[in-house]
């Protein structure tokens, strides 16, 4: 196996081995979800394995990696917010398929399709583009779903798409 990075390397691991980290999250919610690592990319999973599972001090990942400290710090804080919130939709994914099978017929189509785009991106631009629409239409649509929401109160799903809108774009993050 060609390996070009160090996350390359820590995927590897954890699709052979059922390896592991224990790093900030609950080791319990990351053995249930090997494959929140595949959501973060070749840099993210770097600093990854190499502060949480090498147990490098920053110090030392800034000379691995050449960067600074605000950097690495910001870097590390964004890392551990996209996983917490995976975490977060994989514990509501109940909550949201129970609305989709019992409540949906209560919601025009298209807001129903923007919505199962939108759990699945948390990105207005991904949407408007599988969707073949305007990204303002999107956001429109969003904002007119969560009205319906708690007009019916719909009180569940209406906290779980708030949530996605107040952490656009961690799924499908771009560089």
């Amino acid at each position: 196996m060609k390996i070009k990075y160090v996350g390359d390397f820590i995927e590897h691991l954890s699709q052979k081995n059922n390896f592991i980290p224990e790093f900030f999250l609950d080791p319990e919610d990351l053995q249930n979800n090997p494959s929140i690592i595949k959501f973060l990319n070749a840099k993210d999973r770097d600093i990854l394995f190499l502060i949480f599972i090498s147990k490098k001090r920053q110090n030392s990942v800034q000379k691995i990696l050449r960067r600074s400290q605000p950097s690495l710090s910001y870097d590390i804080k964004r890392i551990k917010e996209r996983i917490e919130f995976i975490l977060y939709l994989e514990k509501v994914s109940d909550i949201f398929l129970n609305f989709l099978q019992t409540r949906q017929k209560y919601y025009d189509p298209e807001i129903i399709d923007i919505l199962v785009l939108m759990y699945n991106t948390t990105s207005y631009t991904h949407t408007a583009h599988a969707l073949n629409i305007k990204q303002i239409l999107v956001r429109y649509t969003y904002e007119k779903a969560l009205k319906k929401m708690i007009e019916r109160n719909d009180w569940d799903i209406y906290e779980i798409f708030s949530t996605i809108r107040c952490n656009k774009n961690k799924l499908k993050r771009t560089y």
